[in-house]
């Protein structure tokens, strides 16, 4: 494993998925607000019942399970194929991976980025609902080749899509705008998969 590369490669998929989200809320809204409270990287805080959070973790995890631990998953997650039969070696560089390059930089653009824009716009259930579905295209869209068929990519598109809208939901109705929730989630949801294949 090229550690120098995978240490590049996360910090330009930081600053990539960062940059847009960082410009946007230099030029318009520094002012106002720090960055960090513009994208919703703050301090959870929440007065929903322990049974709604509850409910929509479990809902993200039977999406998540469908979407991750079927043949599905073959579709929706081939960098996962890089740590086949790593073994344990895989531990530390699969953490960084899944919980920095994936889940810190995709939830800062689409749920803290994309989606509160959207949410502040047209309200929840709309706004969620876009950035859901930006956010599964974009999946569909890194996931091109000639060896999926059509149902393939409609499995890609409502499977992201639903995970996404699960993860927006929880951040706006149930945490009050933090995105920590969805990081946590989308980090280890991805950590136990990459695992599973790592150390299977």
């Amino acid at each position: 494993m090229d550690y120098g590369f995978l240490l590049r490669s996360i910090i330009m998929q930081l600053v990539v998925f960062s940059i847009i989200p960082f410009l946007y809320w230099f030029i318009k809204e520094r002012k106002n607000t720090s960055f960090f409270s513009y994208i919703g990287l703050v301090r959870l805080q929440t007065t929903e019942s322990i049974q709604s959070i509850l409910l929509i973790i479990i809902c993200y995890i039977i999406v998540y399970g469908i979407v991750h631990f079927t043949p599905i998953a073959i579709l929706t997650q081939p960098s996962a194929n890089a740590y086949e039969g790593t073994g344990i070696i895989a531990i530390i560089p699969a953490f960084f991976v899944c919980f920095i390059q994936q889940a810190l930089a995709e939830e800062v653009l689409f749920r803290g980025f994309i989606g509160k824009r959207l949410i502040s716009k047209v309200g929840l259930n709309t706004g969620n609902t876009l950035q859901a579905g930006i956010f599964g295209a974009t999946h569909v869209l890194l996931s091109i080749s000639d060896e999926k068929t059509t149902g393939a990519y409609l499995i890609i598109m409502v499977s992201i899509t639903a995970g996404g809208w699960l993860l927006g939901y929880l951040d706006e109705k149930i945490f009050k705008g933090s995105i920590v929730p969805s990081i946590l989630l989308h980090g280890l949801g991805n950590y136990i998969m990459i695992l599973s294949v790592a150390l299977y």
